[in-house]
C-alpha cells in the first residue's frame, strides 16, 4: 500500500467522522487499518490484488482501571519480532506470538504490559505490547 494512500485515508476519514471523536479526554477515536487479498485461489505468496481498508470507532481506555500509568515488564526471555520476519509490519498474526509474554507479565509480575527488547541483542527497547513508547 503506498504511504501517501495511507495518510490520506487517515486525513479523510478523520474529517469524514469528526462529529465521533470524543471530547472527553479519557476516550479517542481508534483508528484499524487492514487489507485482505482479493484473488482467486490460496497460496502464500504476496498478493497482487487487495482491498484496503480503514474503519475508525470511538473508544474508551484501553484498561478496565481507565486512563492512568501502567506498570510494565521488561521481557528479556521473549521476543516479539526478529529482523527480517513478519515484526516489521502492523501485522494481525503478530499479536499471537506476544500472549505468553503478556500473560508471563499479567501473572507472574503483575504488569499490564510488557516492554520488548530487540531480538538481536535484546539490549534495546524495540516497542511495547498495547501502545507506543516514547523517551
Amino acid at each position: 500500500l503506498p504511504e501517501e494512500l495511507f495518510l490520506d485515508s487517515i486525513g479523510t476519514l478523520v474529517t469524514q467522522d469528526a462529529a465521533w471523536v470524543p471530547a472527553d479526554h479519557e476516550k479517542s477515536l481508534y483508528l484499524r487499518p487492514f487489507m485482505f487479498s482479493t484473488e482467486v485461489g490460496l497460496g502464500v505468496r504476496a498478493a497482487k490484488e487487495y482491498v484496503y481498508l480503514l474503519i475508525a470507532s470511538p473508544a474508551g481506555a484501553y484498561f478496565a482501571n481507565g486512563v492512568q500509568p501502567v506498570s510494565v515488564w521488561l521481557s528479556t526471555d521473549y521476543i516479539r519480532a526478529a529482523p527480517g520476519g513478519t515484526g516489521e509490519a502492523k501485522f494481525a498474526g503478530n499479536y499471537a506470538a506476544s500472549l505468553l509474554a503478556q500473560d508471563t507479565a499479567a501473572r507472574e509480575h503483575g504488569c499490564d504490559q510488557v516492554v520488548w527488547l530487540d531480538a538481536v541483542e535484546r539490549r534495546w527497547i524495540e516497542e511495547m505490547g498495547g501502545m507506543n513508547m516514547f523517551f
